[in-house]
């Protein structure tokens, strides 16, 4: 009977004094400023997306084998993903560093970043969305 703030799984980031100065939640909130609908490929459960009313294949097959592939797909294999199964943009951050790694998420956005298939179409402190060019 544990009692759970909302949000309880969202990343947070806190001072040295363990203040929270940064919340996963607050780059999220900007897919609201999108179009309903809007189709947003995440790493992660695609309900983080969902709620904000935007679309992420959850049942999707190609979906969840790209998910598998998070430690070694490259910026040009998931620009052709989101491209080939119509994905404008796609966010990555903290959750996927709790489900993969640090070193593998820093990876995949050092990787992406730095290809030239991507923009950053919002950064916050716990999470960026990219979108694709």
């Amino acid at each position: 009977t544990a009692q759970w703030p909302p949000g309880a799984f969202w990343s947070v980031a806190t001072d040295q004094q363990g203040n929270v100065v940064a919340h996963e939640i607050q780059t999220y909130l900007w897919l609201a400023t999108l179009p309903v609908d809007t189709k947003v490929f995440t790493f992660s459960n695609a309900d983080q997306v969902i709620g904000f009313d935007k679309f992420a294949c959850g049942w999707c097959k190609a979906d969840y084998d790209m998910k598998q592939r998070f430690s070694n797909v490259t910026a040009s294999e998931l620009h052709e993903f989101l491209r080939d199964n119509g994905y404008e943009y796609f966010i990555i951050g903290g959750l996927e560093t709790k489900r993969y790694g640090y070193n593998a998420t820093v990876g995949l956005i050092n990787d992406v970043a730095s290809s030239g298939r991507f923009t950053i179409a919002y950064q916050g402190q716990q999470a960026i969305i990219f979108k694709r060019v």
